[in-house]
């Protein structure tokens, strides 16, 4: 987000990060921080914003990665599965939710019976702070790419 102190008003950015944490200011126009998108792992990213147009120039280096290079990936983009936001009912409350849901993604694995919907991996968290962060999770992608549908919802729903 660009927060103008002033007023307080606030706008937000886009990146191509989903998850970003540990920011530190590096020089003027430059921050550091870990990040990953939905199909990279975590990385060290030094982002350059122009102090005089925040809103159209912002770059973005990789400067390291904690786990792996992408290139050493060891599967094709396509096999890697991206969240969407769902919204769910209740079965008991007919209550609607909201749950992230990651699709299967192997090509020859369906993970059930023909004409079936996936089996799904449903995970449960308790409260906002131990709700995963965004962004690319190799635990996630064992399940995925074999097949199973993941999913990620909040206790507070009663489920």
């Amino acid at each position: 987000y660009i927060v103008t102190i002033s007023d307080g008003t606030h706008e937000e950015l886009s990146t191509p990060y989903a998850f970003a944490s540990h920011l530190r200011s590096a020089s003027p126009g430059k921050v550091i921080f870990i990040g990953r998108t939905d199909i990279t792992p975590m990385a060290i990213v030094e982002m350059t914003v122009d102090h005089r147009d925040v809103r159209g120039t912002l770059s973005f280096a990789e400067t390291g990665t904690s786990y792996c290079r992408r290139t050493e990936i060891p599967f094709s983009a396509g096999c890697i599965s991206t969240p969407t936001t769902i919204e769910l009912a209740h079965p008991n409350t007919g209550e609607s939710f909201v749950a992230t849901y990651y699709p299967p993604t192997h090509s020859r694995l369906a993970g059930g019976i023909p004409g079936e919907l996936p089996p799904v991996v449903m995970r449960i968290f308790g409260n906002v702070g131990q709700r995963p962060p965004p962004g690319l999770d190799w635990a996630v992608q064992v399940y995925t790419t074999r097949g199973f549908a993941w999913c990620v919802s909040d206790s507070r729903t009663g489920i």
